[in-house]
């Protein structure tokens, strides 16, 4: 007769949404910057040639766009994350 001992490690805690959160911030950090520099660029051709600056707001809206998205798609993440925390876990491991 053989006795056979299975043990299995508890499973290290997944940090769920942690790519998408990221992808989040990255794209909101994009937004900023494509808002900053059309934003000099507007500046620079108001003062330099005066009507010409209206072809670069439609990067800036594109910039604040993009910060808009990256910061409730970062918002939703973070209620993922909540919710995902406040579930109870599955847990049929015996102690």
């Amino acid at each position: 007769m053989h006795i056979v001992t299975v043990t299995t490690e508890p499973r290290k805690p997944q940090k769920p949404y942690r790519l998408g959160r990221n992808l989040a911030s990255v794209m909101s950090f994009a937004g900023w910057l494509t808002a900053i520099i059309a934003g000099g660029a507007a500046i620079a051709m108001l003062v330099q040639h005066g009507p010409g600056a209206m072809l670069v707001v439609p990067w800036l809206l594109g910039g604040l766009a993009l910060v808009l998205f990256g910061e409730v798609a970062h918002a939703v993440f973070d209620l993922a994350i909540v919710a995902r925390s406040n579930t109870p876990s599955k847990d049929n491991s015996r102690r």
